[in-house]
This record gives structure tokens, C-alpha cells and sequence, in this order.
């Protein structure tokens, strides 16, 4: 064993704890070049699938100025061929989304403008209703005829307005997360 062996050699297991020991150079280069194979052919897999290239791009600059700049002009006379933002964070980007052309994107915002609309509309206004009748005493006065069931049921004790009110937050916070998730063209 020449020395270069015994200096650089590492154990092939778990974070180098058991394993075959082998030279370490020469199991980096073999690494290398596998990375490297598993590279070409994901690139031509790319290459040769039209679904796979999508028409979003992401430039990055290496002053602010130069993004800026980009930011604000205009890249072509048809203003939906080439758009420019800025970059929301990786964290922020629902990648499925990506491929969406911008016409389908504009038709699902205002799909999403108007669902939201009539979720307002028809969740809020019986939340507004409730809690304007926020006790047993609003809800008698508010409805005479109720007055004999709620006493002979004696449901008082269990017509909290709360009650209603947290059912409608539920599903409303699950509603919304779909809208925004179904909606959102980056993330």
C-alpha cells in the first residue's frame, strides 16, 4: 500500500462508519462519473419531451440594478409572450403550476374572483345574521315563533352563536386554501 492509499481513504457505509474501505479519489471519480452519465441522460430526456420544457424561466442577475431594469421593461411588443417579475422565494412557488399559459391563468383568476365573491357573500352575510342575534333573547325577539320551542326543547344552553360561528371558519379556512392553491400562479 503506497502511501497516498493509506492517507485518503474512506469507509463506502453509512456516513463513513462500516463499509469497504476504498481509495477515496478513486471512488469520488466513479461517483463523478455516474452524476455525470445520470446528467446526459436526464438532459436528453429533457430534450426530446416537449411536456417536459416549460415556458417560465427564471434569470437571475448579478447586480439589483440589472434586475431592476429588466424588471420594469418591456421584452417584446406582445405584451403576454414575454413577462417579467420579480422573483418570489423557491418556498413560495407551487412548481405544478409553472406550465400554465398566461390566457388559462387569467381565466382562473377571475374564476377564483368570482368564487370568492359568493363565498363571501354566502358565508358572511349568515355570520353577520348570527351574530347579530348573538343571544336567546335577540333570537326570540328576532323570531317570535320560535319562542315556545326553544323553551319547551330547552335548546338555550346550547344556541351559542360561537358554535355556528366556528363550524363556518372551519370550512371557510379550508375553502380559501383551495382557492388560493387552485388560483396562484407561482405559488
Amino acid at each position: 500500500m503506497d502511501s497516498r492509499t493509506s492517507i485518503f481513504t474512506i469507509q463506502t457505509g453509512f456516513c463513513g462508519l462500516w463499509g469497504a474501505r476504498v481509495d477515496a479519489i478513486d471512488y469520488y471519480t466513479s461517483e463523478i462519473q455516474k452524476l455525470s452519465e445520470q446528467e446526459l441522460a436526464e438532459r436528453e430526456r429533457v430534450e426530446c419531451d416537449p411536456k417536459a420544457v416549460l415556458p417560465a424561466a427564471f434569470v437571475s442577475f448579478r447586480s439589483r440594478w440589472g434586475a431592476a431594469v429588466c424588471a420594469q421593461t418591456q421584452q417584446s411588443s406582445d405584451p403576454t409572450i414575454w413577462l417579467t417579475e420579480w422573483a418570489p422565494e423557491p418556498t413560495d412557488v407551487y412548481w405544478a403550476n409553472l406550465a400554465i399559459p398566461y390566457v388559462e391563468l387569467s381565466i382562473r383568476r377571475l374564476l377564483m374572483a368570482v368564487a370568492f365573491f359568493f363565498l363571501v357573500f354566502f358565508f358572511m352575510v349568515p355570520i353577520a345574521f348570527v351574530q347579530s342575534v348573538a343571544n336567546i333573547d335577540g333570537i326570540q325577539r328576532a323570531f317570535p315563533f320560535l319562542k315556545s320551542m326553544i323553551q319547551k326543547l330547552m335548546l338555550s344552553h346550547l344556541m351559542h352563536p360561537w358554535i355556528v360561528l366556528d363550524a363556518d371558519y372551519t370550512c371557510l379556512s379550508h375553502f380559501v386554501f383551495v382557492l388560493k392553491r387552485g388560483s396562484s400562479e407561482l405559488g
